[in-house]
Formats: C-alpha cells, structure tokens, sequence
C-alpha cells in the first residue's frame, strides 16, 4: 500500500483515539419547564426561588430559563447561589447578566472553578434584587413534571413540578458526540446520508478525475448537481412555509392591491413607490380565490431563490472562476441564512435578485441575437420590479457602450453592428420602463422623478453622519450573514479580534501562494498539511461541542475576515469581468444604505458576496492533493454556521407565527367571509379585510352602533366590545385562533343570520 497512504490513516486513528478522550461538555437537561404564562414563577426584590439538582460529572455550568416576564426591555440581572446539602454550605455566588435572558433559551452561567460530582446533591438559590414587581423576571417550571428526589422550593415550601434547569457537564468527548447524536438522531441521518452521497462523489471525482471529462460533459454534470441542490432547499423551503401563517407588515396587501388593479386594466402606478413587476406574478392568486395568496406569494420568492442557486454557480463560469469555486459560490449561497430568510418574505426581494443574476449571465453570455434580446427584456423587468433595477440598467449600459466603442476601435466591430446590438440589447427594456416615465411626466411633471425623493419614513442619507450610521449599519448585516440566530447582527470590525486577521491574511496568503501556479507538492508536505488539516478539523468539532458559545461567537469573526480579504483575489481572479460585478455590488449595497439599512434590501447583494468568497477559497480548479486542505478548513466556519443557524428552524419559525399573528386570524377570516353573503360589519377596516371585501359592502362599526337589517355577516376580532347587540340569534360559522407575543391570543370568529 502506498506509504503515504498508510501514514494518513495512522495519523487519523491516532488523532481520532486521542480526541476520543479530550474533555468535552455535554448539557444535561433537568427540565425545559412549559412555555406559557402562567408557568413562570416571579422572581423580584427579596424574593428567593430554588431547585435541588443532582448530577454525576464535573459541573461547569448552569442554565435557567429565563423571561423578561413583563416586558421591560432592559431585564435586571440574576443571582446565583448554589448550596451544598450535605452541610448547608454555600459554595458559589455568580450573577447571569441581563444580556443571557431571552425567551425560550437557557440563561447560562459558568462555574469557576467546576463543581465535583463528589460535592452531592445542590440546591440552587435564584433571586433578582435589583427588580420590582413591575418589572420581575418570570422563571418558567413544568408543573406537572417532579423528578424523584428534586424539590423546587417557593418561600422555603416544597412544591410540585420542576423549574428549567440544564446542567452543563464535563465528559470526555466520546459522551458528548453521543449524547449529541441520541439528541439530534433523525437530524444525523439526513445530514450523514448528504454527506455520504458527497464522499462518493469525491472519490468518483478524484479516481475518474474532473479534468477527463469533455467541456460538454462537465458542463452537464455541473449543472446536474447544483440543479439537485437547488431542488432540495427549494423543499426546504416548501416545507418551513407549510407552517408560516399572516405576514408582517403591508407591502404584501400593497402589492396584491396593484395585481388586483391590473387584473381590471387600471393605472398600477397609482400606488406611490411599487412597481408592477412582482404585481404581475400574483395575478392567478388575484383572479382565483382558491389560491392561497400568502403561500403563493411565498412560493414564488422560494422558486426565485433556487433559480438564484442555480444563476450563481452559471455567473461564476461566465467569470471563468474554476468549477470548485462555482460549486462553493452556490452551495455557499444555498445556506446563507439573510438569503433564505428573505426568501421566505411574500415580498419581491428574491424576485429582483433572481432578476439582476439573470442579467449579469446573459451580459457575460450575449453571442446570439436571441440572447440580447432576453438580456434586455430581463433587465426592463428587473427594473419594474425594484427600482434599484434602474441603477443596474444604467451601469451595464454603460459597460455595453464601453465595450463596443473598443470593439470599433480594435476594428472587430462596426457602428452599425453595434447599434444593432445596442438596440436588441436595451430597446426591450425601454419599452418596459416606458410606462413609468410616461405616468411620472403626467403624474409629476418629471418624467425621472420617483417619490422616494422625498424621503418621508425613509432614512435618506442627508448627511456624512447620517451616511456613516447607515454604513455601519450595512456592515453590521454583512458581518453578521453566518450568525447562529435568525435576523440577529452584531457589528464585528477588522481590528475587533485577532481571529479577523488571522482569517484576512490566511486568505490572502493562500491566494498569493497559488499564484505561483503550483498544483504538486512532495510527499512530505502533503502529509504535514494533511496533519494540520485534520488537527484544525477536530479542534473545531471539540470546541463546537465542548464550548459551543465560543465557537459560535468565534464563526462570524473568522468569516468577517475572510469577507474582507475577498474582494482582492475575486477581482484577480475574474479580471475586468470582476469589476463589473463588484460595480454592481457597490452600487446595490449604496442603494440599500441611502434607504433602509435592513437585511432584506441586501437580497440581491448575498449571491454576489457569495461568489466573491468562493473566488478566494477556491482560486485554481487543482487535482485532489494537499492543494485542497486549505479551502476545506476554511470552509469549516460557514458549514458549522450554516448547520447551527438550520437547526432553530422551528424557533424561526414560531417568532414568525408570534409577530405575524394578529395578521393571521384578519387574514383567514377576511378569506372566509368572501364564501358568505354580503353586506359585511366590521370594526376597522383592516388591510385583509380590504383587500378581500368589496368596499361599498363593508359597514365599519361604531362602538354601541346596532346592527341594521342589510348586515348579513359578521365578522369579529378579538372579541370585539364594538358588537354589543344583535337584533336575532346569529349563527357562529368559523373561528381562528393565533398566539401572539407577550402570550396574547388573537382571535377572529364569523358570524351569519341564521
């Protein structure tokens, strides 16, 4: 066998052996107590709650769930005290700071130094001094759950059921990956069966090699495995919106109101600052009431996501970067958690995204008259869809009139050619965006102005300072893309933390190497990368499970810093094609900033960060060597990212149903009452409501108004006190219920005459 060979696998068992033993933490779950309001005990002034625990290992620290109960927003912090049974001794005092306290989650603590297991059975003694009754903290319990020989104590009385408690113990790491496995086994055996399909697609790459399939093939093949990943986070997709309910927000009704006017040849401009582009999608959801407008209107934005998938990996080749490099832009893109969330927005983000990708493949890839010609139907659409779309029109104009000016002067064109490929290319996209301009010239008196120059609620940058907030704000998203938590940023600078710089010059030290065009190394070196490879590996497997909140405040930063070295091997990379994909991004990023620095206006601008990450890791399409472990390392910070953020689907998921509730219950009663006579009595014309109701058969109530004989349907928010008499018997025929934040209940109920 060959020597070098045998040396790898020696090297991975000895590594794996003495892994095997390394300590490790794992959490041990006493009780996760029952989520609702009235199973939190409160916690406040000198009040004092406790809960005997037992454990068998060294404690390195503890968890308590923990709740803002009464909304206050700044939570007063938490005192510890854990006291030894065996001899009433107090052998530790600590203080949760307000910041560990958030809904659903363990507030946590570390011992120090850890508490043997010989010190017995404890009790821990929780108090919040510095709150008041109106601003307690809710500790939650289970209070059907007592587990034999573990009392929870209130006012120094036993009581029954359990508080939330976790314990966080020291294990070697064999325990922890097991405990970690029985925890999350049907998750492994997806994750396990992906990963085993791409070892064997590895080792069919590496024993038939890449490099011996012909163009055509490769290009098939390629295509073939990120359509294939396209498809599955398209199911992904699919499946998180099954138990999304209501939207957040009016932009969905807005632009359903828009469809609903094209649907009767009406002016779909009339609604300031929307474009008809998303509109025109949604109108089989407008015109057939069966549709369910919500779903469709998320599906829509998830199929435009996998095409998104899809159009990264065909830009990165139209670049010419290196299969490994399109590949990772793609599968980086696929499970970037802005991305993905966004997708999910019954919003036209995703759309526009899908939409400025498009352009940019078919303007790298214009040979064919057909081709220009659906450049510039994209591109038209793109801009009535968002109008960040505008400024994208004028740069690859621009870029095309460049490009043919120099095709005239090296002579391999001529001026009637190029006017003939200026007019394929951008009359489309003309006769697009005509109707704007004509309604902005009849409408304003200025065929190129648009309301969002008035700024409004906007927070247009009118100042260096406003333009320094809004940046900082832009870079707080884009440094936080491979947080662990959904729609959470934190600000990570350049000079914050030595592991940025680290991650920014390990990368651009790769780059400058490969430079040097090597693709073979000696055996010697091989191993000793391979040695270090596997060591990296491992040590971020054992830190992801010994110290998991250290590996997860330690991922965005190393990503920032290869964020940061990016750009430079991308433009080297992809020569003057890169810096007309970095003007783009430039140019969308600047947009955002100038209006709202949120996380969804950044949609277009993920699969282009993406692709620029993925040129720096993967600079040279290279045969499986030693040349490859550096990419895989530095890959291990967006697959642990990506993997934890996937993970608390369900805790997205629930936010979303808690924000968006209220809207829920309006929606599926608005939707109903459509199939019941009219005329409708309401208490506020919500937007649902609007949306699906004819107005001149929609009554508003007045607080003590009776009901008059034209009323046929009710319909009833909340118990509404705006009903107060009816002059017969009404007949209940449909009732939905959601649960909102601060453990409200929505409620809506439709009422006909019998």
């Amino acid at each position: 066998m060959n020597t070098r060979v045998v040396l790898s696998i020696t090297l991975l068992v000895v590594v794996a052996i003495i892994g095997a033993f390394l300590p490790a933490s794992r959490q041990t779950i006493i009780s996760e107590g029952v989520d609702s309001y009235n199973t939190h005990r409160l916690l406040f002034g000198d009040r004092t709650l406790s809960q005997e625990i037992s454990f068998e290992k060294p404690l390195l620290g503890l968890g308590l769930i923990m709740s803002d109960i009464r909304n206050t927003g700044s939570p007063s912090p938490i005192h510890i005290e854990i006291v030894r049974l065996s001899d009433d001794q107090s052998i530790f005092t600590g203080i949760i700071p307000s910041s560990e306290i958030r809904d659903d989650r363990f507030a946590t603590i570390l011992l120090d130094p850890p508490i043997a297991a010989e010190a017995g059975k404890l009790r821990i003694d929780v108090s919040v001094p510095d709150a008041t009754q109106a601003s307690a903290i809710g500790w939650r319990y289970d209070p059907n759950y007592t587990p034999s020989s573990l009392i929870r104590y209130e006012k120094g009385r036993p009581q029954a059921g359990t508080f939330a408690v976790s314990l966080k113990e020291e294990v070697p790491l064999w325990q922890s990956i097991a405990t970690l496995a029985e925890k999350y086994q049907e998750e492994l055996i997806v994750s396990g069966s992906l990963l085993a399909l791409l070892i064997i697609f590895t080792l069919l790459v590496g024993r038939f090699g890449w490099r011996h399939l012909s163009a055509q093939k490769q290009k098939a093949v390629g295509l073939g495995i990120v359509i294939c990943l396209a498809a599955l986070t398209l199911n992904l997709r699919l499946d998180i919106e099954e138990n999304l309910g209501g939207v957040s927000g009016g932009d969905p009704y807005n632009y359903l109101s828009i469809a609903a006017r094209l649907t009767k040849f009406k002016n779909p401009f009339e609604f300031d600052k929307r474009l008809p582009g998303y509109p025109i999608l949604l109108i089989p959801a407008v015109i057939n009431p069966t549709i369910d407008a919500h779903t469709y209107m998320r599906s829509i934005s998830s199929v435009a996501a996998a095409f998104s998938i899809i159009l990264v990996y065909l830009l990165a080749r139209s670049l010419l970067l290196p299969w490994p490099a399109a590949f990772t832009a793609a599968a980086l893109l696929a499970f970037q958690r802005d991305f993905f969330e966004t997708s999910l927005r019954s919003e036209p983000y995703t759309v526009y995204a899908c939409l400025l990708l498009l352009s940019l493949v078919l303007f790298f890839n214009r040979r064919h008259h057909w081709q220009q010609i659906v450049f510039g139907i994209t591109i038209g659409y793109a801009a009535m869809t968002r109008q960040e779309g505008f400024l994208l029109a004028a740069i690859l104009l621009a870029a095309t009139i460049s490009q043919e000016i120099i095709g005239i002067r090296a002579k391999h064109s001529t001026l009637k050619k190029t006017s003939f490929v200026l007019l394929r290319m951008f009359l489309p996209a003309f006769f697009l965006v005509l109707p704007f301009f004509v309604n902005n010239a009849v409408r304003y008196g200025n065929p190129v102005y648009t309301p969002y120059f008035e700024g409004e609620r906007l927070q247009i940058v009118d100042s260096f300072q406003a333009f320094s907030d809004a940046s900082i704000s832009t870079w707080s998203i884009i440094s936080s893309m491979w947080k662990r938590s959904w729609t959470q940023e934190e600000l990570i600078l350049p000079y914050d933390s030595g592991y940025v710089s680290l991650a920014l010059f390990g990368v651009l030290a790769w780059w400058i190497y490969w430079m040097k065009r090597k693709e073979s190394f000696p055996q010697s070196v091989q191993i000793v990368a391979g040695v270090i490879a596997v060591a990296v590996i491992g040590w971020a497997i054992w830190l992801t499970i010994s110290d998991p909140l250290k590996m997860n405040k330690l991922i965005p930063i190393l990503i920032t810093g290869i964020t940061i070295a990016a750009p430079l091997p991308f433009l080297a990379s992809a020569g003057w094609r890169g810096i007309l994909v970095t003007i783009v991004l430039a140019s969308q990023i600047l947009i955002a900033i100038w209006f709202h620095p949120f996380a969804k206006h950044y949609q277009q601008s993920y699969p282009l960060i993406c692709l620029m990450i993925a040129a720096a890791l993967m600079p040279r399409s290279v045969r499986f060597t030693a040349a490859r472990f550096f990419p895989v390392v530095a890959l291990i910070p967006f697959v642990i990212g990506s993997l934890l953020i996937f993970n608390k689907v369900d805790q997205y998921i629930d936010a979303h149903n808690l924000t968006a509730a209220l809207d829920s219950v309006l929606y599926r009663a608005a939707r109903t009452a459509r199939s019941f006579e009219p005329r409708y009595a309401i208490e506020e014309l919500n937007l649902p409501a609007a949306f699906y109701l004819p107005i001149s058969q929609v009554t508003i109530l007045a607080e003590g108004q009776p009901l008059t004989n034209d009323i046929h349907t009710i319909i009833d928010v909340s118990s509404s006190e705006y009903i107060t008499s009816m002059p017969q018997p009404w007949k209940e025929v449909a009732k939905y219920r959601s649960q909102g934040k601060d453990d409200v209940l929505y409620e809506s109920r439709i009422y006909v005459r019998p």
